[in-house]
């Protein structure tokens, strides 16, 4: 006699002997004990749990001849041996998988009004769900209503695939996956009754390789005892899984190469690794698999804890749409390895999932008080933050970073100067502009004047200040007082050089620094004045931040100016605004007063209506100090070197007169279109022609 395979040999005979499915086997039990079965049943459930022994069961315990009070079959009478043996005509068995047509449908339907020669005969429809549309509904109306001596069980793996029509006309059962515990016992069992001598590492092997399923797990039972014990695996699922857990490509690249030369299938390793990364994950989670030992899951709580739950997530996302474009790829190879590449790589891949792997092991190195030579995966290494010292009773105030007056942007921002106050940014300019040295300015609550000359004497010390009144008082703490000038402002009448009168000559030992002309006194801090608007111009109304006293302004570069006027200053006015002011030209004078010449007073006038914003954007592009006039020609100012330049502009023509004497009237509205052409030409015959 042929070899028979154990879970052929070991097929349970009786309910009894079914393991793991209690629900079930009461079930049918009951019903057949009290003559309520059925006249359809659906099982559904994993593969190897039993869907169609139980089925071959309940055929037995119907047409048995000596059936038992609990409702257990003889196994002993014809009827139960012929159903064992396949020979009996009371059971009908059909794969559906293989005769799924309409075809095969209408033959079985035709049968079912056969009489047998026992009390019932009993449908198996193997793999139900594989059956066509047409052939499921020609079934419809005999699995509704067969007659008294038939019984359907459907059998299927996938019960979502069912019609729903077949359901509603059934009865539904669900079958399990086996425990650990239960398939031990059945391993044991059943070597016992074979005859083959088990060690405990065989049985947790074959319980683990079976997965929960009886007949999976009697068949790696049959290869261990044919290979002659436990054999090395060609699937390196344990090598594939340290890879990921230390982040080793060279490693994981190695194991899918070493499966591939001992002959497995790229896409059977695939779908193992990922049921592996499963069951870790299910461990993680608290929800152990029971179909596993414990010997099995005691080495997926140490690969859990060493992948940690968001690595297992990102695995399972990343091999699961790996294995759908396996489908159509190629070279399935090379679609496992590119992923697993990402997954023990995150620095080639720039997606969400690796920079939150990179920020992951970030915040690890900080949690475990890394220090700040710990290396961070990534492209760029980023030191970890200092973690404070808790012996430490007093804290200490990092020191002030120096300021500068033109920090390097290509420094990192972490190592750049602090920003600092717009009235220390004004000081450093005016005094840079004013010829003084190019030094950083000092805070504004210590200014500091520029050194003079070897040559000359040093400056004398300045008298000692008198208590200050409740005016200067309330000018140094920054009240509205203090931005109260002490002397009157000026009266807006800005005169040309040659107007002014000469400066009285400056003591010998004086020269003409900020520093010399600035008041006994020191000014508010951050607040900068500015001349009142020239005679005769059309300046914004809005009052505008002016140097301090005895400071000049600090100008930008002319040539920058109307180089950059149209894309810095213009494009942040509005549309009509920018139509207006483009195409003029611009001009910058000494005193900070940005002059842009139109061509004639109505333009001018036009344009007047947006010189506030004008002001603005100039004032937030170069220094709040500038102010802006519209000027018709030539500007109304002219000193320093932009004026000279304006000054070989040549203005504008003035319009042609036109002598109205010269002008014909119009000819009167009445006339036709002919007599004007005779109007136009005096002496011309108007010759008609013929159509």
């Amino acid at each position: 006699m042929a070899y028979q395979s154990l879970y052929r040999r070991f097929r349970p005979r009786r309910f009894a002997e079914v393991i793991g499915q209690d629900h079930l086997v009461s079930g049918l039990q009951n019903a057949v004990r009290e003559n309520r079965v059925a006249h359809a049943y659906l099982l559904s459930g994993p593969r190897g749990t039993g869907k169609t022994t139980s089925a071959r069961l309940l055929a037995k315990a119907l047409n048995c001849e000596n059936l038992g009070a609990d409702g257990e079959p003889c196994c002993e009478c014809p009827s139960c041996l012929a159903i064992e043996s396949g020979s009996s005509m009371d059971l009908f068995e059909l794969d559906a998988a293989s005769n799924r047509g309409i075809d095969d449908m209408k033959d079985l339907v035709r049968s079912v009004a056969i009489g047998t020669p026992g009390r019932t005969k009993v449908y198996i429809l193997d793999e139900v769900h594989m059956l066509t549309k047409e052939a499921s509904n020609a079934l419809l109306k005999t699995l509704e209503e067969p007659p008294g001596h038939v019984v359907f069980v459907l059998a299927t793996t996938d019960p979502q695939k069912v019609l729903p029509t077949i359901r509603s006309r059934t009865q539904h059962i669900e079958l399990s996956l086996v425990g650990a515990e239960r398939m031990q016992e059945l391993v044991r069992d059943v070597a016992e009754r074979a005859g083959i001598e088990v060690t405990d590492e065989v049985v947790d092997y074959v319980v683990t390789r079976g997965g929960g399923s009886a007949r999976d797990t009697l068949s790696a039972l049959d290869g261990v005892v044919a290979a002659g014990g436990i054999g090395a695996s060609v699937l390196p699922l344990d090598d594939l899984v340290a890879s990921l857990a230390d982040s080793r490509p060279d490693a994981a690249l190695a194991a899918v190469a070493a499966a591939v030369a001992a002959g497995a299938d790229v896409r059977e390793l695939a779908e193992q690794l990922t049921r592996r990364l499963r069951d870790v994950f299910l461990v993680l989670m608290g929800a152990e698999p029971r179909e596993l030992p414990e010997s099995a899951l005691q080495g997926l709580r140490t690969e859990g804890a060493a992948l940690g739950p968001a690595a297992t997530v990102r695995a399972l996302e990343t091999l699961g749409g790996t294995l759908i474009v396996m489908r159509q790829a190629g070279d399935p190879r090379l679609s496992l390895e590119t992923a697993l590449v990402k997954l023990t790589n995150p620095t080639v891949s720039g997606d969400v999932e690796a920079l939150t792997r990179r920020v992951e092991a970030l915040e690890a190195a900080l949690a475990a008080g890394a220090g700040a030579g710990a290396a961070i995966p990534g492209p760029g290494e980023v030191a970890p933050l200092p973690r404070p010292d808790p012996k430490a009773t007093t804290p200490v105030a990092p020191a002030p970073a120096p300021a500068t007056p033109h920090p390097d942007p290509g420094r990192p921002r972490s190592e750049r100067p602090a920003r600092r106050g717009l009235a220390d940014e004004a000081r450093a300019a005016l005094a840079r502009a004013s010829g003084g040295d190019n030094r950083p300015a000092t805070p504004a609550s210590a200014p500091v004047a520029p050194p003079p000359p070897a040559s000359a004497p040093p400056p004398p010390p300045p008298p000692p200040r008198a208590a200050p009144s409740p005016a200067e008082a309330a000018e140094e703490t920054g009240s509205p007082a203090a931005r109260t000038p002490s002397r009157p402002e000026p009266s807006g009448e800005i005169e040309s050089p040659a107007a002014r009168p000469p400066s009285r000559p400056e003591p010998s030992g004086e020269i003409g620094s900020p520093a010399a002309r600035m008041p006994s006194r020191p000014e508010p801090s951050g607040e900068i004045e500015s001349p009142g608007p020239p005679a005769g111009a059309s300046t914004a109304d809005a009052p505008r931040a002016e140097a301090a006293p005895g400071q000049p302004v600090h100008l930008p570069d002319p040539e920058v100016l109307a180089r950059d006027w149209d894309q810095r200053v213009l494009s942040s006015l509005p549309r009509r605004a920018q139509v207006r002011f483009r195409g003029h030209g611009v001009t910058l004078d000494a005193d900070g007063t940005v002059h842009v010449v139109l061509p004639n007073a109505p333009h001018r006038d036009r344009c007047a209506e947006f010189l506030s914003e004008l002001t603005e954007a100039v004032q937030s592009v170069y220094s709040p100090a500038l102010r802006v006039s519209l000027d018709v020609g030539v500007a109304a100012s002219s000193s320093g070197p932009a004026a000279d330049a304006r000054a070989g502009e040549a203005p504008d023509p003035e319009p042609e007169e036109v002598d109205l004497g010269g002008l014909t009237d119009a000819p009167p509205e009445g006339m036709s279109a002919l007599d004007r052409v005779e109007a136009i030409f005096p002496g011309a015959e108007v010759i008609e022609g013929e159509n």
